[in-house]
């Protein structure tokens, strides 16, 4: 039943069932570390990534940042203890993936 609910918010809310799944070949080569995160979160990357946005499990975009280098801190302190989703974007505003976090 929950795996229901959550391909349909997947699909209602815009967020590809397979980039978030890992199915797309830009997957493995996207890291977020730590993860569970505290006050921030890094990514590692081996494909041009040039923003990121992080969702709450009902679709709410929390926060949008820009990329401007490979050792970036993502901070998300402000946030409370729970799961996200980090949608990956290219130059061009094409959604290269979506990664879970766990925020402590």
């Amino acid at each position: 039943m929950i795996k229901y609910i959550l391909v349909v918010f997947f699909m209602i809310g815009g967020l590809s069932l397979s980039a978030q799944s890992g199915i797309d070949g830009n997957s493995e080569e996207i890291n977020i570390y730590p993860n569970p995160a505290t006050d921030y979160f890094m990514v590692k990357n081996e494909v041009a990534v040039n923003r990121l946005q992080v969702f709450n499990v009902i679709g709410r975009q929390m926060k949008d940042f820009l990329v401007l280098n490979e050792q970036q801190q993502f901070n998300i302190g402000d946030l409370n203890s729970g799961l996200y989703l980090v949608r990956f974007l290219d130059e061009k505003g094409n959604i290269i993936t979506t990664k879970r976090i766990n925020k402590r």
